[in-house]
């Protein structure tokens, strides 16, 4: 008896972990197989922002931010296109104080960043990107000089040539989230094939991204369809309110965290200019740089819940800067690398760990490296809360500040820098 009671033990286990193992890689082909369809997905974001900073080292600094934002943003794909635009107006009021004096600021800024990738066979592709901002900024410190006011003007385009591609998943990942949501509830015979779930996903893709102008009409018709598509995929037991409730939870809640798959290598020459004009004295600082940049990044969506991401680049080029009248030249380079554990356990939360380091040359070598984590939940369809928090250490390291084109370490003291923040965000649409 006690044989066959641990044969059955045995047999238990073994049928378990094979499912399990079975169901895993079913996660991992699906989410690193799949193909998008053609869609553009438009978002208008308020943010509201809090967070503490402090420095240790070479200057004790500490700092208290509030941030708002309204951001609208946009991404688009198709065979033939992947790009992204983002249009926002910051204000960001600052105290930064440390044992001899505090300085108090205010700045509001437009800001635009856009990257547009043209393929012209199935992996090569031709980009065009360029970030931008003008700002203004008042500042009153405890210094005889008093109060500062600073207009500024950056423009970064870029061009470039590339291989590969990021494969938008998040979509992939919703059709998962409703698996999984109706055999919980009890209303699905039988799991999704790859093929079943594509179909899901092609549809949440289509079905998020038609613009209504009035909302109760948009949700009434999303339903409908995803109803009927429900029935065309087949599986469900009962079409009643338990199958109902869970389709909308899942739909509802598992549409905003963006997933990428594939690898992707570019090669092109950016160019930066910074022009900046201090008063009352009048100082106009300038900045003109022009330098080559590669980039490398690789998104591999492990399971459901699990997200690892690599990123590397290098830059460098001639720089010209002109403060009040003096110009230097220079010939900055920057050599970085990220890497990202994105954690997505349910359809409301994700949490990230990463770890970025740089590394900067100019007549002397600046190094920095840092750790951080992020993470955001769901309050309901609309409302988002994170975090974030972080430890850098720095030693003659100089930003590149050119937006997205490598990974930044975004890394502006020597010695230690401590970061952490909350944010609320609300979309509109």
């Amino acid at each position: 008896m006690k044989k066959l009671t641990l044969l059955v033990c045995c047999f238990a286990i073994s049928l378990s972990y094979t499912y399990a193992q079975s169901s895993v890689d079913k996660e991992y082909h699906f989410l690193r197989e799949y193909k998008a369809p053609d869609f553009k997905q438009k978002r208008f974001d308020i943010g509201l922002n809090l967070y503490g900073s402090g420095v240790t080292g070479g200057i004790k600094l500490h700092s208290f931010n509030e941030r708002s934002n309204f951001n609208y943003s946009q991404y688009a794909n198709s065979a033939r296109y992947q790009g992204s635009l983002n249009v926002g107006l910051l204000t960001d009021i600052a105290l930064y104080k440390n044992e001899d004096f505090k300085d108090f600021s205010m700045e509001y800024d437009i800001v635009l960043n856009t990257q547009n990738r043209f393929f012209f066979n199935k992996e090569w592709f031709i980009g065009f990107h360029s970030n931008g901002a003008i700002g203004y900024e008042s500042e009153t410190d405890s210094n005889p000089s008093g109060k500062n006011t600073e207009l500024s003007v950056s423009i970064v385009p870029a061009l470039s040539i590339g291989n590969g591609r990021l494969e938008p998943v998040t979509y992939a990942r919703s059709a998962m989230d409703i698996e999984k949501s109706l055999t919980k509830g009890g209303r699905l015979r039988t799991d999704y094939t790859k093929g079943q779930l594509k179909m899901i996903a092609d549809e949440l893709a289509r079905i998020n991204n038609v613009r209504f102008y009035d909302f109760r009409l948009r949700r009434i018709e999303q339903f409908e369809a995803l109803d009927n598509l429900m029935k065309e995929v087949g599986g469900v037991s009962d079409f009643d309110m338990v199958y109902f409730s869970h389709l909308s939870d899942a739909y509802l809640y598992a549409q905003s965290f963006t997933r990428y798959s594939g690898f992707r290598t570019e090669l092109g020459i950016v160019n930066k200019t910074d022009i900046r004009l201090w008063n009352p004295n009048d100082v106009l600082y300038q900045r003109y740089n022009i330098s080559g940049f590669a980039n490398v990044i690789y998104d591999l969506p492990k399971t459901y819940a699990i997200q690892h991401t690599f990123s590397a680049g290098a830059m460098g080029g001639p720089e010209l800067i002109e403060n009040n009248g003096i110009a230097v030249s220079t010939t900055p380079m920057w050599l970085t690398g990220e890497y990202r554990l994105g954690l997505f356990p349910t359809t409301r939360t994700n949490l990230n760990f990463g770890v970025k380091a740089g590394m900067y040359y100019e007549e002397e070598v600046g190094t920095a490296v840092g750790f951080y984590s992020n993470g955001s939940i769901y309050l309901s369809p609309q409302f988002r809360l994170s975090f974030n928090a972080g430890v850098k250490w720095g030693e003659n390291y100089v930003e590149h500040s050119t937006g997205g084109i490598i990974p930044s370490v975004y890394n502006s003291y020597d010695g230690l820098t401590f970061r952490g923040g909350i944010t609320l965000n609300y979309a509109i649409f």
